[in-house]
């Protein structure tokens, strides 16, 4: 507020693009065919509307189904015609989704595509709406987000796009590195501006870093740098599996407390909360006392 003022403060707005396209949806959504109050659907809601239609279907191929044609959505892709029980499906749902007047999460954003590109005036509107648009994590935007962006960005928006290439791990849920790669080509006058410095690992760290992402194919490139200093050497251990993990990060802590170390000299980083599962199963077995932050216990 005191940077540009309360009152100009309160009409910034945060969005993540499916909750722009409901808001959008939910002012015009009429004019797509869509019912006032329309219901988001989510991946439950779809499966069981689809098998209204297949009452003899295995529940787990309509599951599969939704599945593959809410990527194929996110692609603005349409089944292959090879297949024809895909292409049934597809359709089927289309037809019964429409039928309802309600919308799934692919909708969101391909209904507002539609809305833009069909009502002039709902596009000016938003172009004098948004005069600046940030778009943070551009690498994990999918096609029809893209083409979103493009509606929404007027001749005098200013568009400013946040990303790292070398991040782009979604491809599976339809994410495309492509719009990150081709920014410039879209958006005339563009400034590149690589991020390179970084002020939480040590140059140890970073080298290890650039040398795995130098392989990726698809990249514009950058050098990670530190003041840090070069730190401590890296070890690594290839373990077996997911039980066998949790039994080396066990003893690597009882291994520091042998060496005169405290338990509140370490700290275990898991990427996906059901990790913790068996990590803390080895902690609580060896008697390693732990408190989980940011989350909760995984059986509380």
């Amino acid at each position: 507020g005191s940077f540009v003022g309360d009152e100009k403060a309160s009409q910034v707005m945060i969005k993540t693009f499916h909750s722009f396209g409901v808001w959008l949806l939910r002012k015009y959504g009429t004019r797509v065919g869509l019912d006032p109050n329309f219901k988001i659907y989510d991946d439950d809601d779809s499966v069981t509307l689809l098998s209204q239609y297949y009452p003899d279907a295995n529940k787990k191929d309509i599951s599969e189904a939704v599945k593959k044609i809410s990527v194929l959505k996110d692609r603005m892709q349409k089944p292959n015609p090879l297949d024809r029980r895909m292409m049934d499906y597809y359709f089927k749902y289309e037809e019964a989704l429409s039928q309802t007047g309600n919308v799934d999460f692919a909708d969101m954003i391909i209904k507002s595509i539609k809305l833009l590109n069909e009502n002039p005036d709902v596009k000016e509107y938003v172009h004098n709406r948004f005069r600046m648009i940030l778009v943070d994590e551009y690498q994990d935007s999918n096609t029809a987000q893209f083409l979103l962006l493009k509606q929404i960005v007027g001749p005098n928006t200013f568009i400013c796009a946040v990303g790292d290439d070398d991040q782009s791990i979604y491809r599976f849920r339809g994410a495309t590195i492509e719009n990150i790669m081709s920014f410039e080509q879209h958006y005339e006058n563009a400034r590149t501006i690589r991020l390179e410095q970084n002020y939480r690992s040590t140059q140890t760290i970073l080298d290890v870093a650039n040398e795995v992402i130098s392989n990726n194919t698809q990249r514009k490139g950058k050098n990670l740098w530190t003041d840090n200093g070069a730190g401590s050497p890296i070890s690594y251990h290839i373990a077996e599996s997911d039980r066998d993990e949790s039994f080396y990060i066990a003893d690597k802590i009882l291994d520091g407390i042998r060496n005169g170390g405290k338990y509140s000299d370490f700290a275990v980083l898991y990427r996906m909360n059901s990790q913790s599962n068996l990590i803390e199963q080895s902690l609580v077995r060896m008697g390693i006392p732990y408190r989980i932050i940011g989350g909760h216990k995984f059986y509380d």
